[in-house]
């Protein structure tokens, strides 16, 4: 099971998720090790040359720290919400966000990552000691 994902990166744990209207897809692993790093991609698509604003669900940064983000966000701003992050999208309307976490909670995380205005996805992770 270990080397399926269980515990970690594998099968069993990595995900690709799209949102309803096909504007946010986020790919990332649902089980964590408590301390362990792990990488996420969020790519949007919208209008052509024009800034899109993510948010990233406070559950997710209580039970994550952000040890990277590439490319640097236009923005960033605090909510009471979770983190407002604004990109540039390229010619085609494409924007892709790569973070990289490292788990600092315990236990199942239930959060959300969306384009304001757009679609959103829900994100559930669980972190082992």
């Amino acid at each position: 099971l270990t080397l399926l994902g269980l515990f970690s990166r594998g099968p069993l744990s990595s995900l690709v998720t799209v949102s309803d209207p096909g504007d946010l897809t986020v790919e990332y692993e649902r089980f964590h090790r408590s301390g362990g790093s792990n990488s996420m991609i969020i790519r949007t698509q919208g209008n052509p040359d024009q800034a899109v604003t993510l948010m990233i669900g406070r559950a997710m940064l209580e039970g994550f720290s952000i040890d990277s983000i590439q490319p640097q966000p236009l923005t960033s701003t605090g909510t009471s919400d979770g983190l407002a992050l604004t990109l540039m999208a390229d010619k085609r309307g494409d924007a892709t966000l790569y973070l990289s976490w490292r788990s600092s909670g315990l236990g199942l995380i239930k959060s959300e990552i969306a384009i304001v205005g757009g679609g959103h996805i829900p994100v559930n992770q669980f972190i082992y000691p």
